[in-house]
């Protein structure tokens, strides 16, 4: 083997243990765009050290009914119920 054989295979090592290593640690490894992107939080990092059960989900906003459309709910809600009763019914 000459020294240039010897230099690649080296190389070779070293990239795969840079690799396990990177894997182990949790980063991306390699080129193109894996792992985290720009922009994104590092919610791994903050959920280990913020928040030991994870990271809290942003809780969705709620859809606001306008006065009439809860009128006409609870008008078909009472037509429900009303109908439910006449049948002869215990519950919906």
């Amino acid at each position: 083997m000459n020294t240039n054989d010897i230099l690649q295979e080296l190389k070779q090592e070293r990239d795969r243990l840079s690799a396990a290593i990177a894997a182990l640690e949790g980063h991306a490894t390699g080129n193109g765009r894996r792992g985290r992107r720009p922009g994104k939080p590092k919610t791994a990092k903050i959920a280990a050290i913020d928040f030991p059960f994870g990271v809290p989900k942003p809780k969705r906003k709620r859809r606001k009914l306008s006065a009439a459309v809860k009128h006409r709910l609870s008008q078909a809600a009472k037509a429900r119920w009303a109908k439910a009763k006449k049948a002869g019914k215990n519950s919906l």
